[in-house]
């Protein structure tokens, strides 16, 4: 080996050594502390002592003007927030998400000095600074009120973490907090769309209500007569047509019942990741679920809820909605069971007669195991792009949504009734 392949040889070896970091969890700890103002300060305090030792004692004196910075900076954040208190308050219970929001902080002070450089953090996701809504100090022994317009973004329960009021007034080296009461908390509901009519289903099980379904019964409308069968009232005797034809004839009513059906979202999180707008397609999945569900119980229709970790029984009317709602806002993702699996033992919690519509990503849908075959029974509505896998066996899903622009279109007339009429 030659003199030139040598040097060029232990200069690698030096880069290598000393370019790479062997010990990256103490050095973050080092870096996070050095890199920050309090840092900086006491190594200039540190600095300054060590001239004073080995140099000149005036040293000394400028190493405890910057020791009695820090100690100020530490201190007087720690005193100000002492004798403050805060209460948070939304002025609403439930909003629908990318809907505003008027937020209300009231801040309590004890103190004989104004306290200054306040900022909320944590509770509200990204946006949780609030000095541009005018709370940057508390006054002096006095109650400081002030209020935003905060708009959330996704649905949840918020607040999403403990809030606290926090300040590194005067010199921003060190950063004290304090714990803020929220009087309640705030539901976010899933945005929602109209979606078209609720499909026929020829599930036995009917309850009485207010819809008519074009069916024989015993409340409805008058629909024709027929000839009498043993049993009938003979309130709902026909007598002209009787005289007429020399036998018994009754009037045939409609049957008022209600449609019933089960909307099953998938939430495993092997079915999920990011999709359209950059969102986990979970947050779609909720959307279209709430959509369906909410709209088809306008309709006059029974609707339950299904999915890992949860159940909703058959329900309607309005507070039906409310409930339907608060539930979409705190599902989570899980990986207790597979869509296939839910569909087979979770049914039981509703019934395993009624129209199920299972809405899903493709993923879900290509693991959905026996329950495959579309049929009435079982609906599926599959988000995913085209560039996504195939469908498995070709066969084509009850509703297959595309893109999110698309989605209030599809709800609408992305089915057989809904384009067609029911």
């Amino acid at each position: 080996m030659t003199l030139a392949n040598l040097k060029i040889s232990l200069s690698a070896l030096w880069i290598a050594v000393v370019a790479r970091d062997h010990f990256p969890a103490i050095s973050a700890k080092i870096r996070h502390a050095i890199y920050q103002p309090l840092g900086v300060v006491l190594l200039a305090a540190l600095a300054a002592a060590l001239c004073g030792l080995f140099l000149h004692a005036q040293g000394f004196v400028l190493c405890a003007s910057l020791v009695g910075i820090v100690l100020l900076g530490i201190a007087w954040p720690w005193l100000c927030l002492r004798g403050i208190s805060g209460e948070l308050v939304f002025l609403h219970t439930r909003v629908v998400e990318q809907e505003p929001v008027t937020v209300q902080l009231s801040v309590s002070s004890q103190l004989p000095w104004s306290a200054y450089g306040l900022a909320l953090k944590g509770g509200f996701g990204e946006a949780n600074d609030v000095s541009s809504a005018g709370l940057n100090f508390a006054a002096s022994q006095s109650i400081t009120r002030c209020q935003w317009s905060w708009l959330p973004r996704q649905r949840g329960i918020y607040p999403r973490s403990s809030t606290v009021l926090a300040t590194g007034f005067p010199f921003g080296m060190w950063e004290s907090n304090r714990a803020i009461v929220w009087q309640r908390p705030l539901i976010v509901w899933p945005k929602t769309w109209p979606v078209g009519p609720i499909p026929a289903n020829d599930s036995a099980i009917r309850s009485e209500g207010t819809v008519s379904r074009g069916k024989a019964g015993h409340e409805g409308d008058l629909s024709g007569v027929r000839p009498y069968r043993r049993g009938d009232s003979p309130r709902r005797i026909h007598w002209a047509q009787t005289a007429r034809h020399d036998q018994l004839i009754v009037c045939e009513l409609q049957a008022l019942s209600r449609p019933t059906a089960c909307i099953v979202l998938d939430v495993d999180t092997a079915s999920h990741r990011q999709m359209f707008e950059n969102e986990n397609s979970i947050e779609w999945v909720v959307r279209i679920a709430a959509s369906i569900a909410c709209g088809w119980v306008r309709e006059g229709a029974r609707i339950g809820l299904m999915w890992q970790g949860g159940a909703i029984p058959l329900g309607a009317g309005s507070k039906h909605i409310e409930n339907i709602l608060d539930a979409c806002a705190k599902i989570e993702p899980s990986n207790a069971s597979t869509i296939s699996h839910l569909l087979q033992v979770g049914r039981k919690q509703i019934d395993s007669d009624v129209m199920h519509i299972i809405v899903t990503t493709v993923q879900g849908y290509a693991n959905r195991g026996r329950f495959a075959k579309n049929h009435l029974e079982f609906r599926w509505v599959v988000i995913g792009h085209d560039s996504d896998s195939d469908i498995a066996e070709g066969q084509a899903p009850w509703l297959r949504i595309l893109n999110s622009e698309n989605i209030p279109a599809q709800l609408r007339h992305g089915w057989r009734e809904a384009r067609h009429g029911s």
